[in-house]
């Protein structure tokens, strides 16, 4: 009869190497320990009756034995360069960001670029050395210097946006960083990361600056409207003392309470309806 111990180690260990391709199990101790328990029960069982004596077992049993740790071991092996390659990616981001604090830029972007390499397909890497340099740059007073840490913050942004374009902190904070630059392609990541998290405060906000920039001042009060609706306290911001903006204020809140109007009548829901807001507010 089947071994229902050497059957269990098996289905389960499948299930850990499956799921740790995608996920840091083998990083938990516990889960170590739980799969190498796996694995010697495998390693030493023999189907049938543990109790029966080598000369009793049947060929076939033993065959199926060995199968199933042949199998093992090529399951095995592809899980295990994947956990050792993030491990890597891990040591090297990690020393990384200590040459980060050090102002070592050089050595930060080496050690991030070693560390892409070998977490290919994590845009963890380049998202948080975007961050990383992004947080430098604000407290850089070198004019030239801190174009230069946003220039590469930019470029991280974007390259973990090539892995997966579904991150909203990389659309936000390219959204402010293209505002000077490329206010189109700005107010694009904005309405992107209004898509991912449409209720995250200043992203209307974004929206309207990009399009005041470009020049497009009816479209700007209609994001700005939405900002209002999303966060009712933006009417009260400094935001407002600023000249070119203040004489908005009035007809930004009309317009506010006529989106939240038609929200209050309206069948439509999600993000069709903000769409149609975006687009057509005031």
């Amino acid at each position: 009869s089947p071994n229902p111990i050497l059957a269990s180690a098996v289905v389960s260990t499948v299930g850990y190497l499956a799921f740790s391709v995608t996920d840091y199990q083998l990083d938990i101790p516990i889960f170590a320990g739980l799969l190498a328990i796996n694995l010697g029960v495998i390693l030493v069982a023999r189907s049938g009756d543990q109790t029966d004596s080598a000369s009793t077992r049947r060929p076939e049993s033993a065959a199926r034995f060995h199968t199933i740790r042949i199998v093992g071991i090529i399951l095995l092996i592809p899980v295990l360069w994947s956990t050792a390659q993030s491990q890597l990616a891990r040591a090297a981001f990690s020393d990384a960001v200590t040459r980060l604090e050090k102002r070592d830029i050089s050595g930060f972007l080496q050690g991030v670029s070693a560390a892409e390499n070998r977490g290919r397909g994590n845009a963890f890497y380049p998202i948080s050395a975007g961050a990383g340099l992004l947080r430098l740059s604000f407290a850089e007073a070198d004019p030239n210097r801190k174009a230069e840490l946003e220039s590469l913050a930019i470029d991280a942004f974007r390259r973990s946006l090539e892995i997966s374009d579904s991150q909203e902190i990389a659309h936000f904070h390219l959204g402010w960083l293209l505002m000077g630059r490329d206010p189109e392609s700005a107010e694009h990541h904005f309405r992107r990361a209004s898509e991912l998290v449409p209720d995250k405060g200043g992203v209307y906000l974004g929206i309207g600056l990009a399009r005041y920039e470009r020049g497009d001042r009816e479209r700007a009060m209609d994001a700005f409207a939405l900002e209002v609706v999303n966060d009712p306290v933006f009417i009260t911001a400094p935001f407002w003392d600023i000249p070119i903006f203040s004489g908005m204020k009035q007809r930004v809140a009309e317009r506010g309470a006529h989106v939240l109007t038609r929200l209050a009548g309206s069948t439509e829901t999600g993000a069709r309806y903000r769409e149609q807001a975006l687009e057509t507010a005031g």
